[in-house]
């Protein structure tokens, strides 16, 4: 099973976090791209402004995953807003984490981001209901990074370079879970013509039958 937010559950989620504070800022930013860019855990807790290039247009994330391959995520323009903003705040060297601590700029724990998102996940639950019977880890939000891309018309060769898979097979997984595409798929079948016949008994099994 492939867990994965809806419009609403993320927009639920994003409103959640008080941005009037400075962890309420960091969270959202870290949300935010999480969902637009399908980036792991470990890619964005430890990822640092060095690479990270924000454009008028939107922006991209250079970052070294698995097998050290590199790669690049992109993100909106709305994105590079917030994290033009944010830079301001947290920036102190190029080599500063985009996701410090309140601590000495440290890198978060991998736990610190999970209880997050379970306090998130609760207050966003009073605005969007259907948000109890799921599941919100970054995992989910790389889920949801990669549903996005698909319904966006993106093929999955493409797909598996933004995440990082090593093979299209692994990326295949979000194409059999989304049943959106498999409907949209048989419409555009041509419509079975053929009709029900009528079963009619034979003569010789009536016969057969009351014999028995």
């Amino acid at each position: 099973m492939i867990h994965s937010l809806t419009r609403d559950e993320v927009e639920s989620l994003l409103a959640a976090q008080d941005i009037s504070t400075w962890i309420g800022r960091r969270d959202h930013a870290f949300i935010l791209v999480a969902i637009e860019t399908g980036l792991r855990l470990s890619e964005l807790i430890h990822l640092r402004w060095e690479n990270v290039h924000i454009t008028e247009k939107g922006g991209y994330i250079q970052c070294v995953g698995k097998g050290r391959k590199e790669r690049c995520s992109v993100f909106s323009r709305a994105t590079s807003r917030i994290l033009r903003l944010w830079k301001k705040e947290t920036e102190v060297a190029p080599s500063s984490h985009v996701y410090p601590t309140i601590y000495e700029g440290t890198a978060m724990s991998p736990d610190c981001v999970q209880k997050r998102l379970k306090r998130y996940k609760k207050l966003a639950e009073e605005q969007c209901p259907s948000l109890k019977n799921k599941k919100v880890t970054p995992h989910v939000l790389r889920h949801t990074a990669a549903m996005n891309f698909l319904h966006a018309g993106i093929d999955l060769s493409t797909i598996a370079i933004l995440l990082g898979h090593e093979s299209v097979e692994s990326t295949q997984i979000y194409l059999d879970a989304d049943l959106s595409i498999k409907e949209k798929t048989l419409n555009k079948l041509a419509p079975n013509t053929s009709r029900a016949k009528r079963f009619k008994v034979k003569d010789r099994l009536i016969q057969y039958l009351k014999s028995l």
